[in-house]
């Protein structure tokens, strides 16, 4: 299970070593979203790419079909061919993920998980991430979520490591000391 999950990030690895160019990088990684949205909004789409009862020959022509009617850049579109001749399209949401990411770490900028119990200000934003980048020491671009089970604070994932200013993680840290000692 663990080789499983390595591949997205050797297919994003390999996309970015390929595109040299930060505005094919831009596009690349615009189109593999806009194609992994409409493969899990579109039924009979999704089928195709995580179903095992379609040949490759099936996939292929679906995926070439689709890289035309969307006019995607060659790149895109040998991606996609390569997926569906190895029957991994169910991975191509995680491969945009991972090659937005490498494209981050090589600009040297940090990508920070930020999850809080409600919607945040954009200066509340604008804060965490000059708090983060400080403490990183590097540039941040931050991604937010809500999180109702936080109960207040936030919890926040940068670098390896995660960083639990919550009220629900402030609780189990009071209860586990209490337990434990």
């Amino acid at each position: 299970m663990a080789q499983l999950s390595k591949i997205p990030k050797v297919y994003a690895k390999a996309l970015l070593d390929y595109l040299q160019e930060n505005e094919r990088r831009q596009t690349a990684l615009k189109e593999i979203e806009a194609v992994a949205k409409i493969s899990k909004s579109h039924e009979e789409l999704s089928r195709v790419f995580t179903s095992e009862v379609f040949s490759e020959k099936e996939r292929v022509e679906v995926v070439a079909d689709l890289g035309k009617k969307l006019s995607l850049s060659k790149e895109v579109q040998n991606l996609l061919r390569l997926l569906a001749e190895n029957n991994r399209l169910d991975y191509l949401g995680s491969i945009g993920e991972q090659f937005r990411l490498q494209m981050l770490e090589e600009s040297g900028v940090v990508p920070v998980l930020v999850q809080t119990a409600s919607a945040l200000s954009n200066d509340e934003q604008k804060q965490i991430e000059n708090k983060f980048s400080q403490i990183l020491g590097k540039p941040v671009q931050a991604e937010y979520s809500e999180n109702g089970a936080l109960l207040g604070g936030l919890k926040a994932s940068a670098a390896g490591q995660t960083y639990n200013g919550s009220l629900s993680g402030w609780l189990d840290a009071i209860e586990e000391k209490l337990v434990g000692g």
